[in-house]
């Protein structure tokens, strides 16, 4: 087991840049494009089931429904992918949320 952990220690890992491109002062960046494209999924996917009536919402519900999910990640995502949000309420911490 100590022989793979000191293997594994000695993998050199990439330095990616987090920005994917930029437009003048606007950063496009891969975890963006990572949402972006789950999101443009989880629509096509949602709207084929309910094309089927697997899932028996209108299209204006699916579109209101990824629309507000979409909404909802943004604030969290800007404000550190949801450390603000989550960790930070004074029930999930023991020292009051005070961190």
């Amino acid at each position: 087991m100590r022989g793979m952990l000191h293997a594994l220690s000695l993998i050199r890992y990439p330095q990616i840049d987090p920005v994917m491109f930029q437009i003048g002062p606007l950063k496009i960046r891969w975890y963006g494009m990572a949402y972006l494209t789950g999101f443009v999924l989880a629509y096509f996917v949602l709207g084929r089931l309910v094309r089927k009536n697997v899932l028996r919402i209108s299209k204006e519900a699916l579109s209101d429904l990824v629309g507000w999910l979409a909404l909802g990640v943004w604030p969290g995502d800007a404000r550190g992918g949801g450390y603000s949000i989550i960790a930070t309420c004074p029930a999930s911490t023991s020292s009051g949320g005070n961190r």
